[in-house]
């Protein structure tokens, strides 16, 4: 792995912490992911690339043929595209799913291990800066020129540009669902392969089993880390009705005590949103849930002061038919939903357009299998609120994307299968 100056880290944190979202002291861990996460992320596909491209599928006798189906690597250029890498860290990390850190193998893009020439990186406005920071730092350390390019912009006019243009073979596109049903519509017209990882409304099922010590603190940050702008962030909180209103209150406990501020502040545990657009649509959709019925039990308000801020939101008595509950609000807001029975809350949690993330609380190994085998949804934890692993797939059921990133089924997405017949004769 190269070596990074004391400056070039200090930039990158710095970057993540006042240029995006989160505290200082939070910081360090995207930070950290960027140079442990994504140097295991590039030497993980560095392995599968050996291992796959030499793999065959099967051969077979067909008549006077005989067949030979393996998995060979696309010929062309790759796009990557992340609307909401201007989540804090994210941009980073996403980064390092594009590019190989390995210095023994000359820094060449991850996809590069499956034939993949060049990445072009689209970077939105709002987050150029750390993609462009780390395209500098990788320039200095022994990139060679041309394998990775970032190009900030709008996405109407150059992320527009690039998803059309006939020379793109492959798109992954990271950001709402609303924009991946564009980029597949402008995909379909070159039939570019596509993958999309995209919104969620990730449910928190607990059951009155559960450890209650450990499911509050870890449920809080679980819609609340990156001041709730994280597609698996799990703001649906359903509770069997036993432990309803103690969960409730020790949620909100938890909740109104987070420490929202300047993310340079080291006692900071919540920095600001992103933008003055996506506060207000907080705000839009805290009112909708009153309005829907939902009842505050804190948060809401907006801090004196500078900065895009919102102090994090409990609605609780929260109907899972409401918009509130229905549409992907990505801030600070989540949504107490009481259940009864197992089979009720399977059917609430599915009751969604949403596929992607989502965690089961229980001491029972057999309701918790159940209960996973039932969720339509493509990650789920029991007992946490981990979602994301290098050697797992990662990925979402229904409108919340196609296709899987990291684990060896992410090597599916930069490949194809080609079959060849030999003649015998």
């Amino acid at each position: 792995m190269p070596r990074y100056t004391r400056r070039q880290l200090a930039v990158l944190l710095l970057l993540v912490a006042a240029a995006m979202l989160n505290p200082l002291c939070l910081a360090l861990a995207p930070v950290a992911l960027v140079f442990l996460v994504g140097y295991s992320y590039t030497k993980y596909f560095t392995w599968a690339s050996h291992w796959i491209l030499g793999l065959t599928d099967g051969m077979a006798a067909v008549g006077g043929w005989i067949a030979v189906t393996g998995r060979v690597e696309p010929p062309a250029l790759v796009l990557w595209f992340a609307l909401t890498a201007w989540i804090a860290g994210f941009d980073l990390l996403y980064a390092c799913q594009d590019v190989d850190f390995d210095r023994a193998h000359g820094l060449h893009s991850v996809p590069a291990r499956f034939g993949v020439a060049a990445a072009l990186r689209w970077a939105r406005v709002h987050h150029a800066l750390t993609a462009l920071a780390l395209a500098d730092i990788l320039t200095e350390v022994g990139l060679p020129e041309g394998t990775l390019s970032v190009l900030p912009g709008p996405g109407s006019s150059v992320a527009g540009a690039l998803i059309s243009d006939p020379r793109v073979a492959k798109i992954s596109f990271t950001g709402s669902t609303e924009v991946g049903t564009q980029v597949m519509r402008a995909a379909a017209e070159n039939i570019a392969r596509v993958s999309l990882e995209l919104g969620g409304k990730s449910a928190n099922i607990v059951f009155a089993d559960a450890d209650l010590d450990t499911c509050v603190e870890s449920s809080v940050w679980s819609v609340f880390d990156n001041a709730g702008q994280d597609c698996c962030a799990r703001s649906r909180a359903f509770i069997q009705r036993p432990i309803y209103e103690e969960f409730v209150e020790r949620f909100a406990e938890r909740t109104a005590s987070i420490a929202v501020g300047d993310p340079l502040d080291e006692s900071t545990e919540m920095g600001p949103l992103i933008s003055e657009g996506q506060r207000r649509t907080s705000l839009e959709y805290i009112e909708i849930g009153l309005q829907e019925g939902a009842r505050k039990v804190t948060g809401g308000d907006v801090p004196e002061g500078p900065g895009f801020f919102l102090r994090p939101t409990v609605l609780a008595d929260v109907d899972n038919r409401w918009r509130v509950a229905q549409e992907e609000i990505f801030g600070p807001v989540a949504c107490m939903i009481p259940f009864d029975s197992e089979e009720e809350v399977v059917r609430l949690a599915n009751d969604t357009v949403y596929g992607l993330s989502g965690s089961i609380w229980t001491q029972n190994l057999g309701r918790a299998i159940r209960v996973a085998k039932a969720i339509r949804t493509g990650v789920l934890s029991v007992n946490s609120s981990s979602s994301v692993h290098t050697e797992a797939p990662f990925g979402g059921y229904k409108r919340s994307g196609i296709g899987r990133e990291m684990g060896m089924h992410a090597v599916n997405l930069y490949t194809e299968v080609k079959n060849v017949y030999f003649s015998e004769v």
